[in-house]
């Protein structure tokens, strides 16, 4: 049995709708700005983006603010979006992004000053109202866990994470057999309608990070690394075969 902070107790959390209503429960506990995460469940559901969209998605995505409302600076580094840019190709109405459009749809989004595959994934999310999953490292470690029942307390080395998401030249298979396992965990068709998916991977994927308070819960944490992978976590390689029929 395991309980929310408000003493709410849940029973099987590996079957998905447990897993889903429980650790998005925790994901509303520990969000830090209430208001915003309001305005975005809005933002993926109305029928356009403007302006002050692009720059509340941009601020929910990377977790800062933007000071002049034209740019915004990305924690922990030296990348700037240029949030104007962004606008002039983002804002308008939504339409049906077809599946034979998301690569090049993304791909116009990295060409954008600041803005990488991870932004580019979250403006094409809102662009197409959800249709096409939002990505998170978080998410992704969580799924990876979820998917094949990884008991809490193991760590997911970063090595381990970069050989599902392995360069930027291959970042579309990637993100295909991303999609994969979300559909074969939750379906396809309830992630694009359930933001709550979203925010219960991500909140379950900080139980598998490699960091130091994560290390410190166990004397002798179980770690997967590359070297032990098939032991714990499904095949980079055929995820990736098994995806590709996805978003062709």
């Amino acid at each position: 049995m395991a309980f929310l902070p408000d003493g709410t107790g849940f029973g099987n959390l590996f079957e998905p709708d447990e897993f889903i209503w429980f650790y998005s429960k925790i994901y509303r506990f520990v969000s830090k700005d209430a208001q915003l995460e309001e305005r975005i469940s809005k933002i993926r559901l109305q029928p356009n983006l403007r302006y002050s969209d692009i720059r509340a998605i941009f601020e929910w995505k990377v977790g800062s603010k933007s000071e002049d409302h034209r740019t915004l600076a990305i924690p922990r580094s030296n990348t700037v979006i240029d949030l104007n840019a962004a606008a002039k190709i983002a804002c308008g109405n939504k339409r049906a992004i077809q599946p034979s459009e998301v690569q090049p749809t993304i791909e116009q989004y990295v060409n954008l000053p600041g803005v990488g595959l991870v932004y580019a994934i979250t403006l094409l999310h809102f662009a197409s109202s959800g249709r096409y999953p939002i990505y998170d490292k978080f998410a992704h470690l969580g799924l990876l866990a979820y998917h094949s029942a990884t008991p809490v307390g193991t760590i997911i080395s970063d090595r381990c994470y970069h050989k599902f998401w392995r360069s930027t030249k291959d970042w579309m298979d990637d993100y295909r057999a991303y999609c994969y396992m979300l559909d074969h965990c939750f379906g396809l068709r309830q992630c694009q309608n359930d933001e709550r998916i979203d925010q219960a991977l991500w909140t379950y994927g900080h139980l598998f990070n490699e960091n130091s308070r994560n290390l410190a819960r166990s004397a002798n944490p179980t770690i997967i690394v590359p070297e032990n992978l098939e032991n714990y976590l499904p095949d980079p390689e055929e995820l990736r075969k098994s995806a590709r029929g996805y978003l062709a």
